[in-house]
C-alpha cells in the first residue's frame, strides 16, 4: 500500500529549524503545552465568536445535552 506525501508547511518547517538542536524530554513536554494552550485559545476564541454571530443561548446548550438535535433548535428559531 502506498501512501502520499504530504509537503510541510511554512509553520512545521519553521518548527523543524527552531528544534535542530537536541532537547530534552521536558523540553519537548513544554513545547507540547505551548502548542496546546495556543490552539485551546484560538479555538475559545472562535467558539465565543460563534457564540455571538449566531446569538446562541444557554437554553440551547441545555437542550443539546439534553438530547435535541441542532437542526430541531435551529428550526424552532426560524418559526419565532
Amino acid at each position: 500500500m502506498e501512501t502520499a506525501r504530504q509537503q510541510l508547511n511554512t509553520a512545521q518547517i519553521t518548527l523543524l529549524r527552531l528544534l535542530e538542536r537536541k532537547i530534552t524530554t521536558e523540553e519537548v513536554e513544554d513545547i507540547h503545552q505551548m502548542l496546546a494552550n495556543y490552539f485551546d485559545s484560538k479555538l475559545q476564541a472562535q467558539v465565543e465568536k460563534d457564540i455571538e454571530e449566531k446569538a446562541i443561548k444557554t437554553v440551547d446548550f441545555e437542550s443539546i445535552r439534553a438530547g435535541e438535535k441542532v437542526k430541531d433548535i435551529v428550526a424552532k428559531r426560524a418559526q419565532k
